[in-house]
């Protein structure tokens, strides 16, 4: 029990935060709770990231205490603002609607799409190449060198990629933050939630956006093509610079739509995020 608690712990922290983020930033705009939660997620996700990176700037090392205080500080204010400003609106009355029965019916065939998928990841613990000679590799610098983390740096490393960003390998250290080795858990959940919150806000960021009952298909089509499957629990970036990339364009188009500057504001961090993922997204 103890061990799950270290395990998904830092994910249920960074999505919650994430999410209480998004309630902020959106209190005034009218969103559909999914869309809330595919972008609060990836949100949290990708602060939890820059965090973990922080340490390394302050300390030259990841300092484990920094990375947990900053993070229940934050979790902590952020929860203490949205009681606060859910107390100063109205309380919203829940009403059934049939579209909350389409949405349930959309998500539990969503999820059963997803069996297969963290079926097969289990055996891959290591992901593909990119993944256990670049990502992962990483990661493990950051997380057992200390003030030694620097030398992923080092020209003999080439074939690791020492020029890429450092926001998928600071995220799998958050992910290991309460463990004191390195598991391939933490990058293989990673990699399976990824490509639920790619899809999912691909779902439901098509069914804001177009109104369509048929907003599902386009990602249930591309969820059952065994390529897409084998490059997603392969822990490849490409996922977080597809997530990031999407939830940059589903913000600025909703940003023209509804000529508020909270999407424009999400929209900037998104991109802002995706710099931080890799090369391409770096110049996107």
């Amino acid at each position: 029990m103890i061990e799950l608690l270290k395990t998904y712990l830092p994910f249920i922290v960074s999505f919650l935060t994430g999410f209480f983020l998004i309630n902020l930033i959106l209190r005034k705009a009218n969103v559909s709770f999914p869309i809330r939660f595919f972008l609060g997620s990836g949100l949290g996700f990708g602060l939890s990231a820059n965090i973990t990176f922080f340490s390394f700037v302050f300390f030259n090392q990841l300092n484990k205490t920094f990375v947990i205080l900053v993070t229940i500080v934050l979790f902590v204010a952020l929860f203490v603002l949205n009681i606060i400003s859910w107390l100063r609106n109205s309380k919203p009355k829940i009403i059934w609607d049939k579209k909350y029965l389409l949405f349930l019916l959309t998500f539990i065939i969503f999820c059963t799409l997803f069996i297969p998928l963290c079926y097969q990841a289990n055996f891959y613990p290591y992901g593909g190449w990119d993944a256990w000679s670049c990502w992962n590799l990483k990661a493990k610098f950051m997380f057992l060198a200390k003030d030694h983390w620097q030398n992923m740096f080092d020209p003999i490393l080439w074939r690791s990629s020492p020029h890429y960003p450092l926001l998928l390998p600071s995220m799998n250290v958050f992910f290991w933050i309460m463990q004191d080795t390195p598991t391939t858990t933490g990058p293989l959940i990673n990699s399976i939630v990824f490509t639920f919150l790619l899809l999912g806000l691909l779902i439901f960021g098509l069914k804001d956006l177009t109104k369509s009952i048929f907003s599902a298909v386009p990602a249930i089509f591309i969820l059952s093509l065994p390529l897409f499957q084998k490059l997603a629990y392969s822990q490849y970036n490409d996922l977080l610079v597809a997530y990031f990339l999407l939830a940059s364009f589903f913000c600025l188009i909703k940003t023209k739509e509804t000529n508020l500057p909270e999407f424009s504001f999400l929209g900037g961090i998104f991109l802002g995020v995706l710099s931080f993922t890799k090369n391409e997204g770096l110049l996107a």
